[in-house]
C-alpha cells in the first residue's frame, strides 16, 4: 500500500493547505472591498477560517479519494492464494473491471462530509492557538 499512501499524502497536503490558502485569502480579499473603506469586521474574518478550512478538507479528499480506494482495498484484501496478494497496480485494474469508474468515489459523500468538519474544526482551533500566543507574547 505503501505505492498509493506516499502520493496520497504528499498530494493531500499540498492540495489541502494550498486550497485553504488560496480559499482565505481570496475570501478574506472580498470581504475587505465589500466593507466601506476604514472598516475591518473581525466576526466576518473569524467565520471566513472554518467555511474555508471546510472547503479545503472537502476538495482535498475529493482529489486523492480515489488512491485512499485503492490503498483501502490493497490492506484489507484476501490472499489470491496462500501469502499471494495483489498489487496496487492490479488492484486498480480489479476495482476497474468490478465496477468501473465510480468505484473509486464509493462513499465519497460521506468521507466529504466528514472532512468538511474536521477541517472546519482543525483550522479554526490553530488560528485561535496562533491568536492567543501572539496575544501572550
Amino acid at each position: 500500500a505503501l505505492p498509493v499512501m506516499v502520493p496520497r499524502e504528499i498530494g493531500f497536503a499540498i492540495f489541502y493547505f494550498g486550497t485553504f490558502g488560496s480559499f482565505r485569502g481570496a475570501a478574506t480579499d472580498t470581504v475587505d472591498r465589500m466593507l466601506p473603506e476604514g472598516t475591518t469586521s473581525t466576526i466576518v474574518r473569524a467565520a471566513l477560517v472554518p467555511i474555508c478550512g471546510g472547503i479545503a478538507g472537502a476538495l482535498s479528499w475529493s482529489v486523492v479519494y480515489p488512491l485512499d480506494s485503492i490503498k483501502t482495498n490493497v490492506q484489507t484484501q484476501k490472499s489470491l492464494a496462500p501469502g499471494q496478494f495483489r498489487s496496487c497496480i492490479n488492484m486498480t485494474r480489479a476495482m476497474y473491471r468490478g465496477g468501473g469508474f465510480g468505484i473509486f468515489y464509493r462513499g465519497l459523500s460521506t468521507c466529504v462530509a466528514r472532512a468538511f468538519v474536521v477541517s472546519s474544526t482543525r483550522f479554526s482551533t490553530f488560528e485561535l492557538a496562533m491568536a492567543l500566543l501572539q496575544r501572550s507574547s
